[in-house]
């Protein structure tokens, strides 16, 4: 259900603690955590990039409900910046309010707590209530590293990274996640089992035989889960993170419905332009390959950016770097890279 509150408004959510933990006692909806922890079935809707409070550190935009800026850096904010323990267990719930208001002056997000209730104040925008369960902290591409990733699929001793910025201006522009693996795998291999694993990614593919493979037509994330695409026909549901389209038509596949869902697909006038790095630190240079002929290798990272206008030739990362390939790095096209958390 989506919580609406009002900037001018501080409204006051008294949530009942149990034993324990004061953080366990807080819906984990409202607070952001670095730390992953066990996934549910049931995801809710992120909102809309318009319904966050958004402000700048350095060159990126971010949510201040999420991540704080220090010295141009972006850092994510923690449970405890976020909880305030009253160490008077006899406060009234009138007390504890005017004592969370006068708070607000120097924090918009205030949690507090006597011995029997929880008083959460948020001032902020509207949003839904797992606004900040999705995303962990933004840095620039070049500082990215293994490290930052908060969300891995597979096992094994090699470890790649999958970076997707789909440039339809909603924040976090590019997330990423971490893949791991024994023997050999190929980037589409990655692209698959994260989608098979992560209900909120998926997407289309076409099969373009057993020399070349699938060929990846589109690429959605939806945190809900619930995504449905088409091609003007019936809508689809992904089946194990993936639809199968049967012809070059990708153009044509829209999604069916939602406002907060990331979705990019296309061949001709729109197109998924695929960035390859052997190692996180070099170059990341236009593949020569199809995803289902790239062979992973560790520490490597392959990064997808949607190319929204094939037909100019300005526009297109694709075409300036076919102009320039020498002069070419991919990370230019990405921008700050925010790493996704695992699925709730």
């Amino acid at each position: 259900m989506t919580k609406r509150i009002i900037l001018s408004t501080l409204i006051a959510l008294t949530l009942f603690a149990c034993s324990g933990n004061l953080e366990d006692s807080i819906d984990s909806d409202l607070v952001s955590s670095s730390s992953s922890k066990k996934s549910s079935s049931s995801n809710k809707a992120v909102p809309s990039s318009s319904s966050l409070t958004m402000s700048k550190c350095g060159n990126y935009d971010y949510d201040t409900a999420t991540h704080i800026c220090k010295s141009g850096e972006l850092q994510e904010i923690s449970p405890s910046e976020i909880i305030s323990s009253s160490s008077s267990k006899s406060s009234s719930s009138k007390n504890t309010s005017s004592s969370s208001s006068k708070e607000i002056s120097s924090s918009s997000r205030i949690v507090s707590s006597s011995s029997s209730s929880v008083v959460v104040v948020i001032s902020s925008s509207s949003y839904s209530s797992a606004a900040y369960a999705h995303y962990g902290t933004s840095k620039s591409v070049k500082n990215f590293t293994f490290e930052d990733i908060k969300y891995w699929v597979g096992e094994g001793d090699n470890r790649a990274m999958l970076v997707v910025q789909w440039n339809d201006k909603k924040s976090p522009g590019t997330l990423a996640w971490g893949y791991r693996w024994n023997g050999t795998k190929y980037g589409y291999d990655m692209i698959n089992d994260i989608a098979k694993a992560d209900k909120r990614f998926f997407h289309l593919r076409f099969w373009s035989g057993s020399y070349l493979g699938y060929a990846v037509a589109g690429i959605g994330f939806d945190v809900s889960g619930n995504a449905k695409i088409s091609n003007g026909g019936s809508c689809q549901s992904p089946v194990d993170g993936s639809v199968n389209a049967d012809s070059y038509d990708f153009d044509d596949w829209k999604l069916c419905a939602g406002v907060d869902e990331r979705w990019g697909a296309g061949w001709y006038d729109a197109y998924w332009s695929y960035w390859v790095a052997d190692d996180i630190k070099s170059k990341w240079e236009y593949s020569g390959l199809g995803a289902s002929s790239r062979v992973l290798k560790d520490n490597s990272v392959d990064a997808w950016y949607f190319d929204l206008d094939m037909n100019d030739p300005d526009k297109s990362t694709f075409y300036r770097c076919m102009e320039e390939p020498d002069n070419c790095d991919g990370r230019n096209f990405f921008g700050a890279i925010t790493p996704v958390n695992a699925p709730r």
